[in-house]
């Protein structure tokens, strides 16, 4: 993690600038995002809270420690947000990092074919998907792709970062077993 957190010192510098530039495609969509709030609050929450139950319960039923459960819980989030957070939570930062990049690229490879299958066409209800489970990986993604699904890609990333920081504490005390 150490070795991790000097290498990608300069890239933690930008993300400063980069965030800011993800408002441009957000502003643009200030409208329709007003006129979707509440399914998108729904599906922040589902999402959010499916991926970090599945996470926990899929690791606790393979046999993994609890450091181990509590590195995996954030992965849905994005770097700067799931490591501090499985950090507070008694997890190994260096397996959280893992876990997180793993999550944003298959994500970004798995997503785009699936929401074909599933017929979903909106550039919206795609983006939103994507940036709420692949984080900034998908998000970069749905930027070159189309410019709605950015913005709503960026919105989601941004949104599940701060509800995966709530979340988590809340479904561990949830499942007192782990």
């Amino acid at each position: 993690y150490a070795t991790y957190r000097e290498g990608v010192g300069l890239l933690s510098f930008l993300i400063g600038p980069a965030t800011v530039a993800l408002a441009i495609p957000l502003y643009a969509q200030r409208e329709r995002i007003r006129q979707l709030w509440r399914p998108l609050g729904v599906a922040l929450i589902a999402g959010c809270t499916v991926a970090i139950v599945s996470a926990l319960l899929l690791a606790w039923a393979l046999g993994g420690t609890r450091e181990t459960l509590m590195s995996l819980a954030p992965k849905s989030a994005t770097m700067p947000i799931a490591l501090p957070v499985a950090e507070r939570m008694g997890g190994a930062p260096s397996l959280a990092a893992v876990a997180v990049a793993l999550t944003g690229i298959a994500g970004a490879v798995l997503a785009a074919p699936l929401l074909r299958l599933l017929r979903v066409h909106d550039p919206a209800a795609r983006g939103f998907a994507i940036g709420l489970t692949a984080h900034a990986i998908g998000t970069a993604r749905e930027l070159q792709v189309h410019p709605t699904a950015g913005a709503f890609a960026a919105l989601a990333m941004s949104l599940n970062g701060v509800a995966t920081a709530v979340m988590v504490p809340l479904c561990v005390a949830a499942m007192p077993w782990l």
